[in-house]
């Protein structure tokens, strides 16, 4: 439709725009660079001569802007509306409000002239319906949002995500990886470098990684880390994201973008920008992916909206802290000695910012005390006025004070802008004017606390803070001070509402709050007086909306939902109320029985569905709505809110739903498959296969392939395969007919699945018939994805042959691992091949010892060959399972030397993992050392094991330690050696007091053997002795677990009285402890 059809309509509500949105005196610049019309119409086209007929523009000279979206051609006008103001004023152009203006004014349009020509004679449905399309599509256009600062160099991302004056080099940081279909309860929780990891999910074509952690936990330096190392060994392009700049991404290479911070606002616009469009088969053949990091505040929002995109491969890793020796790297720039560096690691409790920060602490003066709390301060007294810190905020008038300093300090990423003329003025003696100081903010600017935008002959500037640590302790500290209510009273609130919001929201996911535990309590009850504040406010629904939003991720059961809803459903339209609403709905979606009820939920859901009526929310954005509804209410088991989502989609009318809806039915199904619902499960595919019908579309056809995948891995569970079978069929007749689709990866998934499924019964035909296929479609496709899943349905073959004991059929599977990884050289195969290889050897026999050792040598060639944590894992395993072997057969050489390779390996990755893998191979050694009686060998390694302990404070660590306490105390009896006794007691003791009832870890069957044998081993040793076994108990076990251990050990002592081996006055002594 050209802009001619609604030109009249578009020029008033674009003048009306201006008028709200600018102030008189700059309005007037604005508006004379549209006028006259004629001559704006002739630049935007680029027109070297009138044109008097419409016709005109279409020809092949001009037709670019007759066959552009809408997105471009508002970009076009904005172009060269932007070259026209230019020509006229001085001072900056402000092309945001700008953009955001021509924005509604185009949606304006297009609303009265869909009622004018409803009207008329011209309202035929063709093309009624193609308005009412447009103002579906301009409904998704970005409102008053900048698009994408790309920067291909690494040196300028750098600049705002450097720390201090040092970029040391990057050290390992663990991680914890989100669990992987089709292996989910048998994946490892645990990796010990996240950059290895994320390189591998890349690898291995997932489309979005959400990178989640606290802050200072080093996500920024291990985004840059990543993208450094990718950009060096890959063929795709590398792009850093962090401020909001328009810039195209390339059409003709992969890529793989960086985005720094996804939690903050509108930042999910930008991920569905690069993910969305730029995967769009129609216009490009290659892949975008995204690392997208983000707060643990903003980590459920920022995944709720990745799922929301369709069918695209998510992952999430979890930081942790680094390990101690990594923290020590950190400090290397700094030359601080062994003591001081042993203090800093000490204070910093794993933050690596923290090592930072207090190291240049450390450098600036030697006068004690070294801590966090002053080096923080530290920072604060540079940014503020005076010597002080903000303590002395309480001191003078806190009305104006704290009004001022959070407009400066609260706000997430806009902290002070020097031109607002009220920040210019202070009168107030104590603060010293400092606060907005041009100075002295360039001079933190310099040092590289601050980043400051704009050029240096620009009047107006923005200074930013590099770090929310520091921002998070500048709001720490007033909400320390109890000046929030005061804060809350003031009209802050009412002009940055939504700012204010987050920064209160920041602050749960602080690493400071371990440093300010008191202050927890007073974020919920700032939350919770905020959430009503906001809410009466006199705002904008949509502010309201988008403060609420991060008030709910602290304080859920303080936000009105139910007076929100109302104004939602009975408030004041606007053509943006949608899209707020639907980032709110989701936010409420993730709470939901977490402080939101499900009946609170499903009522703003079908609110929702009002929205989508009335045209103010997209039927898409409607479909996410229903998809995560569905994806929240599975998760806790609310089955009815499911099957009320799912008679909705059926209930509605076809053109009142889109491709995104099958979206919802595909984890409908999924969720129905888990619970073996099976009737619901073939009711929603019946749905699906009609959406798939009517719309033809990848998005529904990849949710069909879900569901179906996902119907079939319930059926196998449960046995039933000839469900299976008609399952696997009808997907491989769709990917057939549709083999351009994502069907092709849930075909994979299925035949894994199956594979696992039909092992698990032992039907082994059945396992080589589908590895058959499995074969096949690998061989066909040749991606990635379907390796992935080739690599995963081989280790499931090898693990059930393994299971079954027949090693030679297992070793011919893992032959064709390596045959794979060999022909692929990909990370998600390599790291199949590991696991295959570590689970032969949990089968193995005393009498399969050469085998194993052979796995053993396979395993750690393939590990001095990648350096890899995945496979240092799998060695570990394999190694561990191997000790236990030589310990059946005594082969005590042997265990020492496999036991100092689980070392090294923990060495090179002491990640958690390893330590539970160590601790079993331990546990073995003590057995070992305990039946030879080599008493010194066994303290030392309880030593190591108690050590190991206190790096990992783990259950199955404690599990192992518990053990060999009763190993070696059980030993020291049965050998007459009660003079260690006393100690391995004292040490159960002491594990008792700290962690509660042993019996747990190590099960109350085993537990209570075990101290019926120390009592029966101690009777014919030392009776005293027994009286101390006996007296632990109350302290290592309690409630029914120490009621069935004392009976055990009762008949212990009564069968050794009846055998003479105690006498009776001595067993009425012992009854005494009982």
């Amino acid at each position: 439709m050209d802009l001619e059809d609604v030109e009249t309509e578009f020029q008033r509500a674009l003048e009306t725009q201006l008028i709200d949105r600018v102030d008189d005196e700059r309005a007037e610049p604005l508006t004379n660079a549209l006028e006259p019309w004629d001559s704006f119409v002739h630049d935007l086209y680029g027109l070297e001569t009138a044109v008097t007929e419409p016709d005109e523009l279409a020809s092949a000279e001009h037709e670019w802007m007759t066959t552009q979206t809408e997105r471009e051609a508002i970009e076009a006008i904005l172009d060269t509306w932007v070259a026209r103001v230019d020509s006229q004023i001085t001072e900056p152009v402000p092309r945001k409000h700008m953009r955001s203006a021509l924005v509604d004014a185009y949606r304006t349009a297009m609303r009265e002239y869909e009622t004018a020509v409803a009207g008329t004679d011209l309202a035929d449905e063709a093309l009624l319906a193609s308005v009412r399309d447009l103002r579906e599509r301009l409904a998704s256009l970005p409102n008053d949002r900048a698009g994408l600062n790309v920067y291909k160099s690494l040196s300028e991302f750098e600049r705002v995500t450097a720390l201090f004056d040092t970029r040391p080099e990057y050290v390992p940081m663990p991680a914890v990886r989100e669990s992987e279909p089709p292996r989910r309860e048998r994946l490892p929780d645990r990796v010990a470098d996240a950059r290895a990891e994320l390189l591998r999910l890349l690898e291995g074509g997932t489309d979005v990684v959400t990178v989640s952690g606290d802050g200072g936990a080093g996500k920024s330096r291990l985004l840059a880390a990543t993208g450094q190392m990718l950009d060096a060994q890959s063929d795709c392009e590398v792009f850093f994201v962090n401020t909001p700049e328009p810039e195209p991404l390339p059409a003709d290479r992969d890529v793989v973008l960086f985005i720094d911070d996804a939690g903050r606002l509108d930042m999910d616009y930008f991920i569905r920008q690069a993910v969305e469009e730029h995967r769009d088969e129609s216009t490009r053949d290659v892949d975008v992916q995204v690392v997208a990091a983000t707060r643990s505040a903003y980590e459920r929002s920022v995944s709720r909206f990745v799922d929301g995109l369709g069918s695209v491969t998510t992952r999430t890793l979890w930081v942790n802290p680094p390990t101690e020796r990594s923290l020590v790297q950190l400090l290397e720039p700094y030359d601080t000695d062994e003591e001081i560096a042993a203090q800093i690691v000490q204070q910093a409790d794993g933050n690596p910012f923290f090592v930072l920060l207090l190291a240049k602490l450390a450098a600036d003066t030697e006068a004690d005390p070294l801590t966090l709390e002053r080096a923080l301060s530290n920072v604060v007294g540079e940014m503020t006025s005076t010597e002080g810190d903000l303590q002395r905020v309480a001191e003078v008038d806190p009305a104006q004070v704290v009004e001022r300093l959070l407009k400066w300090i609260a706000v997430h990423y806009e902290y002070v802008e020097p031109s607002d003329e009220s920040l210019l003025t202070d009168d107030l003696p104590a603060l010293d004017s400092g606060l907005a100081r041009r100075d002295q903010l360039d001079s933190l600017t310099d040092a590289g606390y601050l980043d400051r935008k704009g050029k240096a002959t620009d009047p107006e500037f923005t200074y930013t803070h590099r770090y929310d640590v520091v921002a998070d302790f500048l709001r720490i500290k007033v909400l320390d001070a109890q000046q929030f209510r005061t804060y809350a009273r003031s009209d802050t609130v009412q002009r940055k509402a939504t700012e204010v919001a987050r920064g209160i929201a920041d602050l749960e996911s602080s690493p400071l709050l371990d440093l300010y535990p008191e202050v927890r309590e007073t974020i919920h009850a700032v939350s919770g007086q905020l959430a009503s504040e906001i809410a009466n406010a006199d705002l904008p629904l949509n502010t309201i909306l988008d403060a609420e939003r991060y008030l709910m991720a602290v304080a859920p059961s303080a936000v009105p939902i139910a007076e929100l809803r109302a104004k939602v459903v009975g408030g004041l339209r606007s053509d943006s109320l949608g899209d707020h609403a639907f980032r709110f709905a989701g936010r409420l979606l993730h709470e939901v029985g977490d402080g939101v009820s499900v009946d609170e939920a499903t009522e703003w859901v079908t609110h929702m569905g009002i929205l989508a009526d009335e045209g103010e929310l997209s039927t898409a954005e409607y479909g996410q709505v229903l998809s995560h509804a569905v994806r929240n209410y599975g998760a806790i088991g609310a089955l009815e809110a499911v099957d009320d989502v799912v008679a909705t989609i059926q209930n509605l009318p076809r053109e009142n739903t889109s491709p995104e809806f099958a979206v919802a039915l595909g984890n409908a199904a999924n969720i129905y498959a888990r619970a073996r619902a099976f009737d619901r499960v073939e009711t929603t595919l019946a749905e699906l296969r009609v959406l798939d019908d009517h719309y033809h579309d990848d998005k529904t056809c990849d949710a069909l392939a879900m569901g179906l995948m996902n119907a079939a891995g319930g059926y196998g569970a449960v046995g039933e395969f000839e469900q299976v079978e008609r399952i696997r069929s009808e997907v491989d007749t769709l990917y057939r007919a549709r083999p351009e689709t994502d069907t092709a990866r849930y075909y994979g998934m299925l035949l894994a699945n199956a594979i696992a499924d039909y092992g698990n019964r032992d039907q082994f035909d059945s396992v080589t018939r589908y590895r058959s296929e499995l074969d096949s479609l690998a061989e066909s496709e040749s991606t990635p994805a379907l390796r992935r899943e080739y690599a995963i349905g081989l280790y499931n073959a090898v693990s059930h042959y393994a299971r079954d004991e027949n090693f030679e059929q297992a070793t011919e599977v893992v032959s064709e691992l390596e045959d794979l990884y060999a022909s692929s050289d990909e990370a998600t195969v390599r790291d199949e091949l590991a696991d295959a290889l570590a689970e032969l050897t949990a089968y193995v026999g005393t009498d399969h010892r050469t085998r194993a050792e052979h796995v053993c040598s396979k395993l750690q060639e393939l590990y001095d060959a990648t350096s890899d944590g995945a496979v240092a894992e799998a060695t570990a395993k394999a190694i561990a399972n191997t000790i236990e072997v030589y310990r059946r057969t005594e082969q005590w050489d042997n265990l020492n030397a496999a036991l100092d390779d689980v070392r090294r390996l923990y060495g090179d990755f002491p990640n958690t993992e390893i330590a539970r893998i160590l601790s079993r191979a331990l546990l073995a050694a003590i057995a070992s050392y305990a039946k030879t009686t080599e008493w010194e060998q066994v303290d030392e390694t309880l030593t190591e094991l108690d050590d190991l302990h206190t790096s990992h404070p783990t259950e199955s660590v404690r599990e192992d330690l518990v053990g060999g306490l009763l190993y070696a105390t059980e030993a020291s009896l049965k050998a007459g050696c009660v003079d260690e006794v006393d100690d391995y007691l004292s040490d159960l003791r002491a594990l008792g007091e700290a962690h509660g009832d042993l019996s747990t870890l190590v099960g109350s069957d085993r537990f209570q053997g075990s101290m019926r044998e120390l009592v029966a081993a101690s009777l014919r040793v030392d009776p005293n002795t027994t009286a101390a076994v006996l007296n632990l108990l109350p302290e290592v076990c309690d409630g029914s677990a120490l009621i069935a251990t004392r009976t055990e050990c009762e008949r212990a002592v009564y069968e050794a009285v009846e055998h003479d081996e105690i006498s009776t006055a001595t067993y009425r002594r012992l009854l005494d402890y009982l």
